[in-house]
């Protein structure tokens, strides 16, 4: 017997809120993480200007949204220090600022704001297919992704344009399905949630794409003249460039560096970045999708590889069910000029694609409707039983990961990784390592001396043991490569070899060290 619709919605309402509120639990155990890279400007930068009462960051290699949520953070503080004693704002802001509470408080706030990508997803399928139950499967997709998880806790601006983007195109799905003048209120919300993903990222201006696209739906289906056509578009990049210029003004007030600092990062990025250039065009392009593919949806290769199959198949639906459809191109529209773009860079950060995810989330859920309703899947009693279990284990094994990753950063400290890693070489007994200096002195030398599986020369062993401060700028981007035995898992270190957080012990294939000089290994 099928529940009825309202029944159906009900569950699923509470299934997405239980989902959301445990991805919010997890990020939170594991939000004291650690160093982050970009924290030690950013809290600089909120140091040097909220005591002189400045909305100036000083710096625009990334917009300023980052900065204005710090300081949105940091509001508590703010008030109290200019309210009870005036004389003594600066010392006491100085004070507070340099405090690790407001650091983990900031990355809860971010953390709040990137999950909104869950509910964007989850209302967006809902608006696009009319069922609660694949929006939920969307958002859950979405939520156990591990790459997902780690970076939301970061003070980073690629996780917080990610549930920009997809709010963007959520707004453009309730443009296009409303008439008269809440149309038009839906597509202005999408040019100012636009203006904000610039604002927080400036490729984010991708997202004004759709916003013009949609536009020109809404115009066409209310059968507007040609001039009104282009006053839209001026109005919608009217609205879009005063949202950036409100949550970037240092665009404005500080023109010259602001502009410098975007030559800055578009050389940057032109040029290369140590431990994660690579070559533009093909190579770019062919580990972004090994990236997306087998990493992306799992931490696990194999159900990463059948929910990106899933999401192949979803693009093919919606391409088939009505190729001159505007919501499929809408939707598209940023997935097919972004890829192009990222892969003409000589610099491959992961995080940068953060924006894609909620699209390969939802084309997952499409894709997976697709094959459940397939005639000959909705006739096998098998086939009807295995998909829903094989999905739930796969779903089911993400989760329990996010589980274990946050609580080994809750952990971190009480490890003794000399031991682990004693422990782990003689559990191994049938592999051969070499180890760097470093992690050798972890062990006493009699330890070392009874472990016939530690060999002397490199070009013996199979496996390379170092500690992870060691080396500089290791290359980056290759899955399977760094094996994070020891210590926290707060990041993907495949993806982020050279991650400034807790040292810990690292093993990885003998060859891939030998193939990288920085390592610093004789092969004698």
């Amino acid at each position: 017997m099928q529940p009825s619709p309202k029944t159906s919605r009900i569950i699923s309402h509470f299934l997405f809120a239980a989902i959301w509120a445990f991805t919010i639990y997890i990020g939170t155990m594991g939000i004291d993480f650690g160093r982050h890279w970009d924290e030690r400007k950013l809290m600089k930068s909120v140091r040097d200007s909220v005591p002189y009462a400045s909305v100036l960051p000083g710096w625009y290699n990334y917009p300023s949204m980052i900065y204005d949520l710090v300081v949105l953070s940091s509001a508590p503080e703010i008030i109290t220090a200019y309210l009870l004693n005036r004389s003594e704002y600066t010392n006491s802001m100085e004070i507070w600022l340099a405090e690790k509470a407001l650091v983990l408080r900031a990355r809860i706030v971010f953390l709040c704001i990137v999950t909104l990508s869950l509910l964007w997803v989850y209302l967006l399928l809902q608006q696009w297919t009319g069922q609660w139950m694949q929006a939920l499967l969307g958002s859950a997709i979405l939520a156990s992704a591990w790459e997902v998880s780690y970076h939301a806790r970061w003070l980073a601006p690629d996780g917080i344009l990610m549930q920009f983007g997809i709010l963007v195109i959520l707004l453009a799905f309730l443009a296009i399905r409303s008439s008269g003048k809440r149309s038009f209120v839906w597509l202005t919300l999408a040019a100012i949630a636009a203006g904000l993903a610039c604002g927080t990222k400036y490729y984010g201006g991708i997202f004004l794409l759709p916003v013009f696209l949609t536009g020109f739906k809404v115009l066409r289906d209310a059968g507007a003249k040609p001039q009104k056509y282009i006053l839209v578009a001026i109005a919608l990049a009217g609205i879009f460039a005063f949202v950036f210029v409100m949550s970037t003004p240092g665009s404005i007030l500080e023109t010259d560096r602001f502009i410098q600092d975007i030559q800055f990062e578009i050389a940057h990025y032109q040029s290369g970045h140590p431990g994660y250039t690579v070559e533009p065009g093909w190579q770019h392009f062919t580990l972004l999708a090994s990236y997306l593919s087998t990493v992306f949806f799992s931490k696990y290769a194999w159900f990463s590889i059948c929910f990106f199959a899933f999401a192949l198949m979803g693009l093919f639906a919606i391409l088939r069910e009505n190729p001159a459809k505007f919501e499929t191109w809408i939707f598209l529209s940023v997935p097919l000029f972004y890829i192009p773009y990222i892969s003409l860079q000589k610099v491959m950060m992961v995080r940068n694609d953060l924006l894609l995810f909620p699209f390969l989330a939802v084309l997952s859920a499409r894709g997976i409707a697709a094959v459940w309703n397939l005639d000959f899947i909705r006739k096998s009693m098998t086939a009807k039983f295995f998909i829903p279990v094989l999905l739930a284990l796969g779903l089911s094994l993400n989760f329990i990961w996010l589980v274990d990753s946050a609580t080994s950063i809750l952990t971190r400290r009480s490890l003794d990784q000399a031991q682990a890693l004693q422990e782990y070489l003689l559990a191994n007994p049938g592999t051969t390592f070499y180890l760097s200096t470093p992690a050798k002195r972890m062990l006493p030398n009699e330890n070392i001396e009874g472990l016939q599986n530690v060999v002397n020369r490199p070009s013996l062993a199979e496996k390379y043991i170092y500690l992870s401060h060691e080396v500089e700028n290791p290359l980056a981007n290759r899955r399977g490569v760094y094996d994070a035995v020891f210590g926290p898992y707060e990041v993907n270190f495949d993806y982020y070899p050279s991650w400034d957080g807790d040292s810990r012990v690292i093993i990885m294939p003998m060859d891939s060290a030998l193939r990288q000089s920085q390592f610093g290994i004789d092969n004698k």
